[in-house]
């Protein structure tokens, strides 16, 4: 497709709009970026019209919403403080619409210019005590995750503070712009403007009184966290776990499911592995067991590695992994977070790491068929530790602990699909599982929005016993807005069917591989998904949304060999679905394709990986003591 500047520049203002999404109040579709804009477009009509009371409802409502939008611990979840327009900004914009709104309704002259003097007094007082001098800055160069909990509970404070100090000034401005609004209706009468002052007033004054007793808590926060005390307590409360084992990524909150997969692996694999994050909108990670930081500053990461720290695994590719690469304590080991026929599985890049280990045989191939040259003996075969029948065991045993009576989401799902079965078996499902689009258009794989609305109406239309499961990835619609709307337009149409179709915002914690369990047949794309539902031994479906030929397709993706294949005519659907779910001609090839991608599965991964990383730690330590101390 030839590159069309100006479409790039709508496509970049589109994903803006959707980026800065998040519902308010709990209220689907009441988007916070939408209502807050909307304030401001209500302030301008209403000057225009000569409308005071809509201008102060819109006041006082952009306050209600900016309040809110402050509220959240994330600053991911802050969608407001995204637009690069601080609030100082955003409050002066509200002034001087809100006094063109008074002007125009033709409030009288001294009363206008005493409510644009306090108002902007107001504002520029509360600047002072968000001045640089009593400002607080709550992302850390170093900040603790997960078990590690150095620092974690002043930082939480800390933040609850800078809130705090925000709301603050927020009743402070509404005060002002409730009295102002009381003033400037004519209508109104004494009574009703003396109450509306003096509550101002009483406002104002605790508005005023609440960002000062802020200001003085963010004072006492800001020596330790300024000053490097913060992150000394946390690198210090990090090398007193003396990891042996690293797990970096340099990916965003986002794009965490790539660590989230191999969490379980890491904990149970028998040495102690810690946790590195590079980016600050990390704030959560799923485990309570293992230690974590977020380093934003490159020359702390050497500080991290610790006498016992021999081994380094990298979950995804990229260029700066290269900080903590350059370590040649380390032995480097590139583990990925699943195994595909993705353009990125082969990437050259994977040169840079000591070791790299893969699931089967099939993915050293991928690195041969893909020019990438690599000595054989770099490549360890450890199975893929995340399906071991251990592991999802005991998560199936520590949810169920867990959960108590109540019951965890496994358990409420089992129950509720028992109940709408009443008991009687499971109709057959399909469990649809689309990959995203990728960062890059020759990286997208993706059926959604080529054929995933057509997919799934056709499912319905000539399967109607048959019962759906959508499971989009994690990242779609991150780069094309329109994936996003097929995933809404899939939902809306399992939400309309007939019968009940589980879809993701049903049951947002229960993971892939639960799914499995409940599925007969998959249907996705070229992604890591169709070679993790190997291990259930059960059929499969590829999409090919580009329309590849039958050899092309083969070559490129040979995952595909063992897969019956879905192209974006739908008419076709019913032919290869009914031949996967009656007949299954794929099944013994299907059984030996088992071995190639996923390796020994007769062994638990969990314990080859626990072997190979013991082995690769033994032998880094004997390394290092001779480098330390050579005969």
């Amino acid at each position: 497709m030839q590159y069309n500047p100006g479409m790039h520049r709508l496509q970049r203002a589109w994903r803006l709009i959707f980026k800065h999404q998040r519902p308010l109040f709990g209220i689907p579709g009441f988007h916070v970026s939408y209502a807050f804009a909307a304030t401001y477009v209500a302030m301008a009509l209403a000057a225009a019209y000569r409308a005071p009371i809509v201008a102060g409802v819109a006041y006082l409502v952009a306050a209600v919403v900016e309040a809110a939008d402050i509220l959240p611990d994330s600053r991911s979840e802050r969608k407001l403080t995204d637009w690069r327009r601080g609030l100082d900004v955003r409050s002066q914009w509200r002034i001087i619409l809100y006094v063109a709104g008074m002007a125009a309704a033709g409030a009288d002259g001294g009363l206008l210019v005493a409510f644009a003097v306090v108002a902007l007094a107001a504002n520029l007082g509360v600047r002072v005590i968000r001045s640089p001098i009593l400002s607080l800055s709550t992302d850390r160069r170093v900040r603790p995750l997960g078990a590690l909990d150095k620092g974690a509970d002043r930082l939480m404070r800390a933040r609850a503070a800078v809130r705090r100090r925000d709301l603050a000034e927020l009743s402070l401005q509404s005060s002002v712009a409730a009295a102002g609004f009381a003033l400037a209706v004519p209508t109104v009468s004494d009574v009703g403007v003396v109450s509306a002052v003096t509550a101002a007033f009483v406002c104002g004054l605790a508005g005023l009184a609440d960002a000062a007793v802020a200001a003085i808590r963010c004072r006492r926060f800001r020596p330790v966290l300024l000053l490097g005390e913060h992150d000394a307590e946390v690198i210090e409360g990090f090398r007193e776990f003396d990891p042996e084992v690293l797990c970096y990524f340099n990916g965003h909150r986002r794009s965490l499911y790539a660590v989230n997969v191999w969490l379980r692996t890491f904990e149970e694999c028998g040495r102690r592995v810690a946790l590195i994050f590079r980016h600050n909108d990390v704030t959560e990670i799923e485990t309570d067991r293992l230690p974590g930081v977020v380093v934003s500053d490159d020359a702390l990461i050497e500080q991290l590695v610790t006498p016992s720290t021999r081994v380094a695994l990298y979950p995804a590719n990229s260029t700066l992994n290269i900080h903590l690469l350059r370590d040649n304590r380390l032995s480097h080991v590139f583990i990925g977070h699943g195994d595909s026929d993705k353009a990125g599985s082969a990437s050259p890049f994977s040169r840079a790491y000591d070791r790299i280990w893969v699931s089967g045989q099939a993915a050293i191939d991928r690195y041969v068929a893909a020019g990438v040259e690599i000595p054989e003996d770099r490549f360890d075969v450890v199975g893929r530790p995340p399906l071991s029948p251990k592991l999802r065991a005991m998560d199936r045993d520590m949810a169920t602990a867990a959960s108590g009576e109540g019951g965890g989401p496994l358990e409420r799902l089992d129950s509720e699909l028992a109940a709408i079965d009443r008991g009687g078996p499971a109709p057959t499902t399909i469990l649809y599982a689309p990959t995203w689009e990728g960062y890059f258009e020759e990286a997208n794989y993706s059926s959604l929005e080529v054929m995933g609305v057509e997919l799934v109406t056709a499912i319905l239309e000539h399967f109607p016993a048959i019962r759906i499961i959508f499971k989009p990835h994690p990242m779609s619609g991150h780069r094309r807005p329109g994936a996003k709307t097929a995933i809404d337009d899939v939902e809306t149409l399992l939400r309309q069917a007939g019968s009940y179709h589980p879809t993701p915002s049903l049951y947002p914690d229960v993971d892939l591989y639960a799914w499995f369990d409940h599925t007969d047949v998959l249907v996705t794309d070229i992604s890591s998904v169709l070679s993790d539902f190997m291990m259930w031994d059960r059929p499969y479906a590829v999409t090919n949304p580009t329309q590849l030929g039958a050899a092309e397709l083969s070559r490129r993706f040979p995952s595909t060999r063992t897969a019956y294949v879905l192209d974006p005519d739908a008419r076709l659907v019913t032919t290869v679905l009914t031949s996967a779910m009656k007949h299954d001609p794929l099944r013994q090839r299907r059984h030996e394709a088992r071995l190639h991608f996923l390796g020994d599965t007769e062994r638990d991964p969990l314990e080859m990986f626990r072997e190979q990383l013991t082995s690769l730690y033994e032998a880094t330590q004997a390394v290092r003591l001779i480098r330390e101390d050579p005969i």
